[in-house]
């Protein structure tokens, strides 16, 4: 799909540069306590207790796309026009939690095109 937009593309075997959430915030939020306060909220919308000193790789494969989603709808939220490619992620969503997140981010991100493939 070629586009003039900056894309955003979460890979589930690369979601993570650091081990917890809050360091995680620290390098890319530019506000980390309200990207944290974002956080805990978002993960409460999934029902994931969100602990910012836990590993990330505690977390299931399909929390930790869902926080990795929250987290960069967050740092991204009042960036311009992008595309936010979680084709390559969302394997390890449910259904259900693939269509609540779409229906999130469009909430968050109105901005953005939001691409993820079809449920099978």
């Amino acid at each position: 799909m070629p586009t003039s937009l900056p894309v955003l593309s979460l890979d589930a075997d690369t979601l993570w540069v650091t081990t917890t959430l809050s360091n995680e915030i620290l390098l890319f939020a530019q506000t980390p306590k309200a990207a944290a306060a974002a956080l805990v909220q978002w993960g409460k919308r999934f029902g994931i207790e969100v602990d910012l000193e836990r590993a990330v790789h505690s977390y299931s494969g399909g929390e930790q796309v869902l926080l990795a989603a929250g987290l960069w709808a967050e740092i991204c939220r009042k960036r311009p026009p992008f595309v936010f490619d979680l084709r390559r992620a969302q394997a390890a969503l449910s259904a259900t939690n693939r269509a609540r997140l779409q229906t999130a981010l469009a909430e968050t991100l109105p901005q953005a095109t939001i691409l993820m493939e079809e449920a099978p």
